[in-house]
């Protein structure tokens, strides 16, 4: 479990590291930012572990900084891929999260969130990374 907990402190600091070095040289370094690489690498190796090849046709990111959003990654799944990420979760540390912390987000890790969400009939199905978002008022 210790393990865990530094894994999670290192990972939260080096998204820190990277949310900070795209506010300020975020437009030089084009698509992908640091902190979109950093999102993009999380999510494959989720889906690796899971053995899903996903498609990455319709996934979204920020691609600059902004200080009053939280940073997310996010891409549309199938509903037998979203049944197959959620155990996936649980294995690579992330932690249910408490069902009144964040309604909609099942799954945090450190400084980020996870969210393994359909519509109502569950033919839209999404898969969303992201910080923490900002505390209020600052």
């Amino acid at each position: 479990m210790q393990q865990f907990g530094k894994f999670a402190i290192g990972l939260a600091a080096l998204l820190a590291i990277g949310v900070a070095v795209n506010a300020r040289w975020g437009d030089s370094f084009k698509d992908p930012s640091p902190a979109a690489r950093q999102m993009r690498e999380q999510f494959e190796a989720i889906e690796k572990s899971a053995g899903l090849p996903m498609d990455r046709h319709g996934c979204e990111t920020l691609h600059k900084f902004v200080p009053t959003q939280p940073f997310f990654y996010q891409c549309p799944v199938t509903r037998p891929e979203l049944d197959a990420l959620r155990p996936v979760l649980a294995t690579r540390g992330w932690q249910p999260a408490a069902p009144s912390a964040d309604v909609g987000y099942g799954y945090v890790k450190g400084a980020l969130r996870a969210r393994l969400s359909c519509d109502a009939q569950g033919a839209a199905c999404l898969f969303r990374i992201e910080t923490t978002p900002p505390a209020a008022g600052g």
